[in-house]
């Protein structure tokens, strides 16, 4: 693992100051002063390497296109000559100057400890030059390709990417062991591909060359906080180890148990009245991890639709700071966000050496999401690690069809 640096120059450092002395609960929206229409920025994750953002401001909300996703915000307060934009679901935002036509400030990923302040700019009624773009390259590298990340360990060292190209317009994503890379979108052209991702959370810039059915020399970064490199090659068949295959309950241990409590302090256990004779899914999650907004939003619909049914679902949220302040604000907010009916519980660290200690009867805790099914004896039927969620097309497709088979020998 290789960390990556970036100096910030003295005018970042002098902005800086100025936004992270100022707190935001002061403050209240007011008309916004924002040229409405298309808005193309980019975050400087070091001296060369820019990461773009594509957003739409409209009506008092900004919609940020993450490749086929729209996230949108209406949280955008404006100070005089200051806008702060509030991410949805996740603990971040951007603190910036402003003029009718231009921003510049600074990302705020507040669920990083570190590495966590990312130069921004934007400017109205930019694009990003690939999407206006029609010629046609000299290759198409649409398909499916062994994809191996050269500093990962062994468990998620390989992966599978899934392409999609238009032109010299590209699409597609990364499954791994323990989650997918959402929604990437980017260019290829003189033989060289380039993707990105920006959801509030994650920063995500893959960059590799083509040569004939390989792709080589790739740079994969997320943020400033990690620099890694990769290379794969087409191959139809190319999978991952079963997803029900890594996690598994130790030996002499037979039934699932714990207490944590909810949002508002209230301990809540699988002895719990509600849990009685029902079977239990149950979410392994994070407020700040983006597979789990995935997959929080896809059982939270489930659930909401089967409420006659004799299942129960709770969510065991392992978060990167502690502060329970901090930790409930965060889970109301995802709550509210995808309208959860189910109880949502502070779990710990997401640390996974530190969560796997709060539930000693897995082997080990591999991925955020993991999810767990139990039968109405509250014992363990099966273990799914990570999710393959929308973006990547047909194993989203299988995941619901396997969910739902699952569920079906439950009740």
């Amino acid at each position: 693992m290789t960390a990556y640096s970036s100096p910030f120059v003295r005018f970042y450092l002098i902005v800086f100051l100025c936004f992270v002395l100022i707190p935001l609960s002061v403050f209240s929206k007011t008309d916004a002063k924002l040229k409405s229409g298309n808005w193309y920025g980019s975050l400087e994750l070091n001296d060369t390497v820019v990461l773009p953002v594509i957003f739409k401001f409209e009506a008092g909300k900004i919609i940020f296109v993450n490749g086929e996703e729209k996230i949108i915000t209406d949280e955008v307060t404006f100070v005089k000559d200051s806008v702060f934009i509030r991410m949805p679901v996740f603990d971040s935002e951007f603190r910036c100057r402003f003029s009718e036509k231009s921003l510049t400030g600074f990302f705020y990923n507040h669920a990083r400890k570190n590495k966590n302040i990312i130069p921004f700019h934007a400017k109205h009624g930019s694009s990003m030059p690939f999407l206006t773009k029609q010629n046609e390259p000299s290759l198409n590298i649409t398909g499916k390709y062994h994809i191996v990340f050269d500093d990962e360990d062994p468990d998620s060292k390989n992966a599978v990417g899934v392409f999609t190209q238009n032109g010299i317009n590209l699409t597609g994503t990364f499954l791994t062991t323990t989650g997918d890379y959402r929604y990437l979108f980017g260019d290829i052209t003189d033989g060289k591909i380039s993707l990105s991702a920006f959801d509030g959370s994650h920063l995500f810039l893959f960059k590799a060359l083509v040569k004939g059915d390989s792709l080589i020399n790739g740079d994969f970064f997320s943020g400033q906080h990690w620099h890694g490199t990769w290379h794969g090659w087409k191959e139809k068949n190319a999978k991952l180890l079963p997803a029900d295959s890594l996690t598994f309950l130790n030996p002499g241990f037979d039934k699932f148990d714990f207490t944590f409590p909810d949002e508002t302090g209230k301990n809540i256990s699988l002895s719990d009245a509600r849990f009685n004779n029902k079977a239990v899914i149950i979410q392994l999650m994070g407020s700040w991890c983006p597979n789990c907004m995935d997959e929080t939003k896809f059982i939270s619909n489930w659930y909401n639709k089967n409420r006659n049914k004799n299942i129960e679902v709770v969510a065991l949220a392992y978060e990167r700071f502690l502060d329970t302040t901090i930790v409930n604000t965060n889970i109301r907010r995802l709550k509210n966000r995808f309208d959860i009916n189910y109880p949502v519980l502070f779990a710990g660290s997401s640390d996974k050496k530190e969560a796997a200690l709060t539930l000693p009867m897995l082997n080990r805790v591999f991925a955020f999401p993991t999810t767990i099914f139990l039968n109405s004896e509250k014992k363990v039927v099966k273990i799914h690690t990570g999710f393959s969620g929308p973006a990547t097309g047909e194993e989203y497709l299988k995941f619901i069809d396997w969910f739902e088979t699952v569920v079906s020998k439950l009740e």
